[in-house]
């Protein structure tokens, strides 16, 4: 008897090798952070979840703004790299890897989120 392999299992494995090469990209993705930062508004100590975080260019800049802040990635690479830029920047943000289907469907109140892998690759809208 053969074991059955989880499809959906397998995609994910997958889009933790694939995404682990996207580091290289990150100074892509700063200026749009910035961007995605100052649209939010976000005040001194509020929490910000960031979904996604990859290399933490959203989380980073958003804490560096003074949020509190709390990021997920599905990939372990990213998060090692996630962490040396927030040491780089000498500020403290929680990072879990984790994945974002398996969140509480609602944040806890006042709290900002973003899915920065998706947000910060598409153009701001206003522009």
């Amino acid at each position: 008897m053969t074991a059955k392999i989880d499809p959906y299992a397998q995609f994910k494995t997958l889009q933790r090798e694939v995404w682990s090469g996207f580091a290289p990209m990150e100074i892509y993705t700063t200026i749009p952070a910035a961007k995605l930062v100052g649209i939010a508004e976000l005040k001194p100590s509020q929490r910000v979840l960031d979904v996604a975080c990859g290399t933490g260019v959203v989380a980073v800049t958003a804490a560096r703004a003074g949020a509190k802040v709390t990021a997920l990635d599905l990939s372990p690479a990213l998060l090692e790299r996630a962490r040396h830029n927030a040491d780089l920047a000498q500020i403290e943000i929680e990072f879990i890897e984790g994945d974002a289907e398996a969140l509480p469907s609602r944040p806890p109140p006042s709290t900002s989120s973003s899915a920065s892998s998706a947000t910060c690759s598409r153009r701001d809208p206003r522009s």
